[in-house]
């Protein structure tokens, strides 16, 4: 897995590195990014961050192999520069630049991000977006903040981010995917890890023993909907059925009795429950919910519920007398922001998935970026919190990881229902964090092949869900 760090503490990497590393970084690196653009030559747009000692590196390997490489300097006398002469490869002048096809190197950004940067730098970032051939920035891209993944007025639309030993949050956090690319990791060094990019590996799930029964794979309860929103929670049931092949044995649907005749003509192979109703909301009713904790293992809730008055009581009574895991969605994290004391010495494993609207109403005084005090968050509350945007912060107050799986696509109603019941089946055999760091990770996955087929405006959540059953 990709390693993530702050950016002073890469730039503390970059500063300890020996000439040593460098050579390993750069033959890494050329092997790894390696494409017919380098046959039309290597160019290199060096600023005054430490990023220029890997430049100079980089471009000293593609002469190594017969690359032309020319370097251009935003000052002559920096010390990057200095290495380049000592090298004997020419320090040419930022402002002579002028694209030509190839590979160009993005190595503009200071080491400590500003978001009004010098003219020339601007002037260069302008020239390499304007360019033809692929764009590789070396740490991140000029004109994004590296921690929070804001862009300047102007930033480098990079086709490939490299950095050195890890990641930094900003590319993937944010605006950042925008301007990113592909983040690409190249060289080691000791750099304190802020958390991990989720990457297949990590949300692999185990095979299934010859000799197994249904109950060897948990059992799960989905409580959602209400007259106005029916179909949010048979989104959830669906994506728990079609992630049952490595997560739930048993799946039931627990939803209001005026809604017997929609969901009765729809489910197949799983169970219905159904839950007293007033005024077109699922309410209170200790017997029923007694009944659900009972039969499940893992309780996912929220899905469709709309501003249920019942909701901050059922809530409170799961957390207080169920003591497996416990999935809060949609409705139900609103419910709870609302009356945040219902989740207070909780005594089941909770995970929360809030959307970064629904997580500005849990925690407004936490910016989505923020990574140290979202996972401060999640350990206050005691839950596994997976704060859901373009790439998702999965934490439970101790591990952090970034899930950058997906597309665009899933921007559109009912794809947050699907998540919630793909990680709600995997809690059933996984931990509370595995089961949604793999769980995000996979639901992203099934979303890009499905719009691998598909037009990324039509795509839907069941579209999705299909693509889980076929994977």
């Amino acid at each position: 897995m990709i390693k993530v760090c702050l950016r002073r503490n890469a730039i503390k990497a970059l500063s300890r590195i020996d000439d040593a590393l460098l050579c390993a970084f750069a033959a890494e690196a050329i092997d790894k990014t390696y494409c017919s653009d380098y046959l039309k030559g290597a160019y290199f747009l060096i600023g005054s961050g430490t990023a220029g000692k890997l430049a100079v590196r980089l471009a000293a390997e593609c002469l190594s192999r017969g690359i032309k490489a020319r370097l251009f300097f935003s000052d002559s006398s920096s010390e990057a520069a200095e290495f380049a002469r000592a090298m004997g490869i020419k320090a040419e002048d930022l402002a002579d630049f002028q694209p030509d096809g190839g590979v160009i190197f993005d190595c503009l950004s200071p080491d400590k991000y500003v978001k009004k940067a010098q003219k020339s730098l601007v002037n260069a970032a302008k020239k390499v977006n304007s360019a033809s051939g692929t764009v590789i920035s070396v740490t991140v891209p000029f004109g994004l903040d590296p921690d929070s993944g804001e862009p300047a007025a102007v930033a480098v639309e990079a086709d490939v981010t490299l950095c050195f030993a890890a990641a930094t949050p900003g590319l993937f956090l944010g605006k950042g995917l925008n301007y990113s690319g592909k983040t690409g990791v190249a060289g080691d060094a000791d750099v304190k890890v802020l958390g991990f990019v989720t990457d297949e590996n990590k949300a692999a799930l185990p095979p299934r023993k010859r000799a197994t029964h249904k109950g060897d794979y948990g059992k799960i309860a989905v409580i959602g909907g209400s007259d106005t929103m029916p179909g949010a929670p048979l989104m959830a049931y669906q994506s728990a059925v079609a992630a049952s092949l490595s997560g739930a044995g048993l799946v039931r649907l627990c939803v209001g009795e005026d809604e017997k005749c929609a969901y009765k003509s729809r489910v197949l192979e799983q169970t219905l429950f159904f839950l007293p109703e007033k005024d077109g909301y699922i309410s209170f009713d200790k017997q029923k919910l007694s009944e659900i904790m009972a039969f499940a293992d893992v309780i996912a809730i929220g899905p469709g519920m709309g501003n249920n008055p019942f909701l901050p009581e059922i809530i409170g009574f799961l957390c207080k007398n169920y003591a497996k895991t416990l999935v809060l969605d949609a409705d139900a994290l609103n419910a709870v922001a609302k009356n945040p004391s219902v989740t207070s010495d909780h005594v089941c494993r909770l995970i929360l998935t809030p959307h970064v609207g629904e997580f500005a109403r849990l925690a407004p005084e936490i910016k989505p970026y923020d990574v140290k005090k979202i996972k401060a968050f999640a350990k206050l509350t005691d839950c596994v919190l997976a704060l859901k945007s373009a790439c998702t912060i999965i934490t439970d107050g101790r591990s952090v990881f970034f899930n950058p799986s997906g597309t665009p696509a899933l921007a559109k109603g009912g794809s947050g229902d699907v998540l919630c019941g793909v990680i709600a089946a995997l809690a059933a055999v996984n931990d509370p964090l595995d089961a949604a760091v793999k769980g995000c990770y996979r639901f992203g996955a099934a979303a890009e092949k499905a719009v691998s087929i598909a037009d990324e405006a039509a795509l839907l959540a069941r579209d999705v869900i299909q693509s889980i059953k076929n994977n």
